[in-house]
């Protein structure tokens, strides 16, 4: 089904132009990530609705995804383990915040372990991504230090769902972005450090 779906994809595109071998990698690079994020978003959301936690799944979508976008972070070596983690997570994470009734210190503790996490390994890059650029690399990591601030005012102020979720948000990515995760899955960390360019 993937194969059928990016040579499509392809023959749309070839149509419009002659491009050299680098670029049709690339290009089947991208069609292969739109396609299994696609995928996985469809079936995650189906499980979501049918387990009956599409509010909580939702939310946490909602405050997860900026945190992704802007620390990026650690990806899964082959797609069946990346089907496992993102099922695992999506679906096991907005359950617990459902049901856990977290104290004010635990939520301290947590937010400042966060603090510290962002402050030093935001953002982390890939060795297929890698962030060359000083400026796009301060860029992320500021954008990502604001968005913690803001979930952490909530998060002390409020004892709810939401506050749940945007907890939940920031210690999953924490995980992602921490080189020990690289480490265990023998992935490079820090990867620009490989590049002499800093702009």
């Amino acid at each position: 089904m993937k194969k059928k779906f990016m040579n499509m994809i392809l023959r749309i595109v070839k149509k419009e132009k002659n491009y050299n071998e680098d670029e049709i990698e690339v290009m089947k690079y991208a069609i292969e990530c739109i396609y299994l994020t696609g995928t996985k978003i469809i079936v995650i959301t189906m499980l979501a609705y049918i387990l009956g936690i599409f509010h909580e799944y939702l939310l946490f979508i909602l405050f997860y995804a900026p945190l992704r976008l802007l620390s990026f972070g650690w990806h899964a070596n082959t797609s069946k383990e990346c089907w496992i983690i993102s099922i695992s997570a999506f679906i096991l994470i907005p359950y617990l915040c459902s049901i856990l009734n977290i104290p004010l210190y635990v939520k301290i503790i947590a937010l400042v372990m966060c603090l510290v996490v962002y402050s030093l390994y935001a953002p982390a890059d890939t060795k297929k991504r890698p962030i060359v650029s000083s400026k796009r690399r301060l860029f992320f990591k500021v954008s990502t230090l604001i968005i913690l601030f803001i979930y952490s005012y909530y998060i002390i102020r409020n004892s709810n769902l939401i506050s749940n979720v945007m907890l939940a948000s920031l210690l999953y990515q924490s995980l992602l972005i921490n080189p020990l995760i690289y480490k265990i899955s023998h992935q490079s960390f820090n990867n620009y450090k490989a590049y002499n360019l800093s702009e």
